[in-house]
C-alpha cells in the first residue's frame, strides 16, 4: 500500500468537511444575492439626493393607498411642496448648492411630518406628501407646521458665501 495514495476510508473522511465548506459558500452567496437585491430595490425606489421615495415608487404607493382607502372608507391626503424660484438657486450658487438645498428641504419635511407620512420627490424642486389616514384638519396642521421652516432662506446671503 502506497502511503501517498489515499484509501477509500481516508477519502470518505473528507466528505463532511467538503460538504460543510460548500454549505458555507452557498449561504454566503445567498446572502450576497439578497444584499444585492435589496440595494437594487433601494436604488430603484429611493431618490439618492434626498433619500425620499422617487416619483415612480411614490405613484405606486399613492395608487395602492387610494385603492385601500376606497375599500376601507379610509381618507388620505396629498400635499404638494413646490419650491418657488428654485432655478435661481442653481443659477446663482451652482448645482452643488441646489442639491444641498433640496436635501435640506427633504430633512425639514421629515422633521415636521408624521413618521407614517410618505414623502416623495417628484422631480426637480417638487415634493409630494402622502398623508395616510388623514382628515382635512391633519393636512391643515401639516401645512401650518411646514410653512415657517420652508419659508426660511435656503442659503446664506451671498456676502457670507466664501
Amino acid at each position: 500500500i502506497d502511503p501517498l495514495v489515499p484509501t477509500l476510508e481516508t477519502a470518505l473522511g473528507f466528505v463532511p468537511a467538503v460538504l460543510l465548506v460548500q454549505g458555507y459558500a452557498l449561504a454566503f452567496l445567498t446572502m450576497q444575492r439578497e444584499r444585492g437585491e435589496a440595494l437594487a430595490e433601494q436604488r430603484a425606489t429611493v431618490d439618492a439626493l434626498t433619500a425620499c421615495v422617487n416619483r415612480r415608487a411614490f405613484e405606486d404607493r399613492v395608487r395602492s393607498e387610494l385603492a385601500y382607502g376606497v375599500r376601507t372608507n379610509r381618507p388620505c391626503a396629498l400635499l404638494l411642496v413646490d419650491v418657488d424660484d428654485f432655478k435661481q438657486v442653481n443659477d446663482r450658487y451652482g448645482h452643488a448648492a441646489g442639491d444641498a438645498a433640496l436635501a435640506h428641504i427633504a430633512r425639514l419635511l421629515v422633521r415636521h411630518l408624521r413618521p407614517e407620512d410618505v414623502i416623495g420627490r417628484l422631480g426637480g424642486d417638487e415634493f409630494m406628501v402622502l398623508a395616510e389616514q388623514a382628515q382635512v384638519i391633519v393636512c391643515s396642521v401639516h401645512q401650518e407646521a411646514l410653512v415657517p421652516p420652508l419659508a426660511e432662506p435656503l442659503l446664506p446671503p451671498p456676502s457670507l458665501l466664501v
